[in-house]
């Protein structure tokens, strides 16, 4: 069964979205539709690397950000590019789906959005 509480943290803040090789900070976070499969829209730059590779990977986890280690986190994932650099060097991660790495410090608050259809995202919530 998914847990679909960690919707009600869906507010105005900052969420670490991470997929495989790279991630970002977003702050565009919303839920638009309930019930058992919900709705998210997350906006990412078009020309941002990590737009690249969840395209690519089709899936990735959005973590909500808590005040320990944002600084770090927000400085690891928001302030340069994947291209450039690997954001998860240095920082301790948890593995979920075989591929995504979510910063410890956000694992309480991880969910996973699968893409379906033009751009759209699914949500699943780890037990």
């Amino acid at each position: 069964m998914m847990d679909l509480t960690v919707t009600h943290k869906i507010t105005q803040g900052m969420y670490v979205l991470t997929t495989e090789g790279g991630g970002c900070v977003v702050d565009a976070v919303s839920q638009v539709s309930g019930g058992d499969s919900p709705l998210f829209s997350v906006a990412v730059m078009k020309k941002n690397r990590t737009n690249e590779l969840m395209r690519e990977n089709s899936k990735f986890a959005l973590s909500v950000l808590g005040v320990q280690g944002a600084g770090e986190l927000i400085k690891q994932f928001g302030f340069q590019s994947s291209r450039d650099v690997n954001k998860f060097e240095g920082v301790a991660v948890t593995e979920v789906e075989g591929s995504i790495d979510c910063p410890e410090y956000c694992r309480a608050g991880y969910f996973l959005l699968y893409e379906t259809i033009y751009g759209e995202f699914t949500a699943a919530f780890p037990d």
